[in-house]
């Protein structure tokens, strides 16, 4: 598959700490996906980063649209399920370490 963000969409770990961000600049994809989400159109992006481009904004939407569509999702462990279902009850942090001394070997079982 060839992914057309290839080209404006680098990964320095000397750059922003090695966020994706656009080629040449500091501007993380995040920074533009952000922008999107709070409803600042493409328009107003271009204007406020005027070395930005069009093809720049659809890179880091496509970049994004590419991780949300790589990721995995798992079902819970035993022991992620146990400690959410105590939780539902309406269990406070305190009352769920009483829970999980006391039920110990069922929460570290396989």
């Amino acid at each position: 598959m060839v992914r057309k963000y290839e080209n404006r969409i680098e990964i320095k770990p000397k750059v922003m700490v090695g966020k994706p961000v656009i080629k040449g600049t500091r501007i993380t994809v995040e920074l533009i996906l952000r922008q999107l989400a709070q409803g600042i159109n493409i328009k107003d992006i271009l204007r406020n980063y005027p070395h930005l481009n069009k093809k720049d904004i659809y890179a880091a939407i496509k970049y994004g649209a590419d991780l949300v569509e790589a990721e995995r999702v798992y079902p819970p462990t035993q022991k992620a399920h146990a400690k959410a279902a105590y939780f539902r009850q309406g269990f406070r942090q305190i009352d769920f370490c009483k829970f999980q001394k006391a039920c110990w070997g069922y929460l570290s079982a396989p």
